[in-house]
């Protein structure tokens, strides 16, 4: 693994990545991929390697889901992650292609203008706190683009209607949601109340405290097993936003650098809050 430049510090009060890094074994679907999903970007991994000699990817984060697909032989990878922890804790090298980890910004990527024939994200645009930093990244991932290449990203995003908290809440009590991961994803979008700034993550945890006063006797109740329900404490006094957009904001923040070639939906729980969009310059 190799660090860019001078140390990006983790900053616990602004993120929950260092904590994350710890218990990631313990975070699950939607919020980690599932097969359906990986099966897309192999789908689009491999017919980029078909029809170039050569393919320089980037994965934003470090995604071992991703890294852990069949690469082509033709392929080399380049991860970027801003968390020291989640680079030293979570990269998994893929098996026999060339690869690095870098620490660096999404937003001042550390590769040449127009080099990249393929971006994979999972997920991870949703790390940016408002519209102003995705649209930033967004800007640059298409500065990095080769011609022709593409962007294959998960996208997490809100409906036009959501439910309130209390109905999300209510919900989880009666048993209607298949883990833990999917109550909290649909209440950090229930609690996302602003179309320009992200949703603050410590509000998250204080109402899942206030919504689970005692978390072992929930975990028995619903079977969810007691340590996916304690990841919600890398949320804890972070003032860090996550940001949703709905998917047609997000085409409207594309603005005219992109154009989306595909958006593919699986069929999981929550799967419609979870399309892979595929994307190249225009």
């Amino acid at each position: 693994m190799k660090t860019l430049g001078p140390a990006l510090n983790d900053d616990a009060v602004a993120s929950p990545w260092e904590k994350h890094a710890a218990q990631w074994n313990h975070i699950g679907p939607p919020l980690r991929p599932c097969p359906q999903d990986l099966q897309f970007v192999q789908t689009e991994v491999n017919d980029v390697a078909r029809v170039r000699n050569r393919v320089e990817a980037l994965l934003l984060g470090v995604t071992v889901e991703l890294t852990g697909i069949s690469w082509p032989a033709n392929c080399s990878l380049t991860a970027v992650d801003s968390s020291r922890s989640m680079l030293i804790q979570r990269w998994r090298a893929p098996a026999g292609i060339k690869s690095a980890a870098l620490q660096g910004l999404w937003q001042q990527l550390p590769v040449p203008r127009e080099s990249l024939d393929l971006v994979l994200a999972d997920g991870s645009l949703s790390a940016m706190p408002n519209v102003r930093g995705l649209t930033g990244v967004l800007r640059e991932l298409a500065a990095v683009l080769s011609p022709g290449g593409r962007i294959v990203t998960r996208l997490f995003i809100r409906q036009e209607t959501e439910p309130t908290p209390g109905e999300v809440i209510d919900a989880m009590g009666r048993g209607e949601y298949g883990n833990f991961h999917v109550f909290k994803f649909r209440l950090l979008m229930a609690l996302h109340n602003s179309p320009t700034e992200g949703v603050l993550l410590n509000t998250v945890y204080q109402t899942v405290c206030d919504a689970i006063p005692d978390r072992a006797a929930v975990a028995r109740k619903l079977g969810w097993p007691l340590e996916s329900i304690n990841t919600i404490d890398a949320y804890k006094n972070v003032s860090g936003r996550y940001f949703f957009p709905c998917l047609a904001q997000f085409r409207e923040l594309m603005g005219g650098d992109l154009r989306e070639l595909d958006c593919l939906v699986p069929t999981y729980e929550m799967g419609e809050r979870c399309p892979t969009l595929v994307l190249s310059c225009k």
